[in-house]
């Protein structure tokens, strides 16, 4: 931690962030939001996350390669939102 850090925090926490990195992180912060809300919408109209996220895929491709992780899935599907 140094002087120039921000302190952002929530009932969750407190996160200190360096200031040289704070655009990343802004803009990662946004995607996750953006993609949540994406997520929740389509839940509210009836679209399961289970669906929205092909759980269905993933399982049988995890039955053909045992290592083949749920974070490789949503990569490859391109709905990883902590990259």
């Amino acid at each position: 931690m140094t002087c120039s850090d921000f302190v952002v925090g929530d009932t969750d926490g407190v996160l200190f962030l360096p200031e040289a990195r704070l655009d990343d992180i802004t803009v990662a912060a946004v995607t996750i939001r953006d993609t949540e809300r994406r997520q929740a919408h389509a839940m509210a109209t009836g679209r399961s996350l289970r669906h929205q996220l092909r759980f269905g895929e993933y399982m049988s491709h995890r039955d053909r390669d045992a290592n083949y992780s749920f974070r490789q899935h949503l990569r490859d599907i391109q709905a990883a939102i902590e990259e």
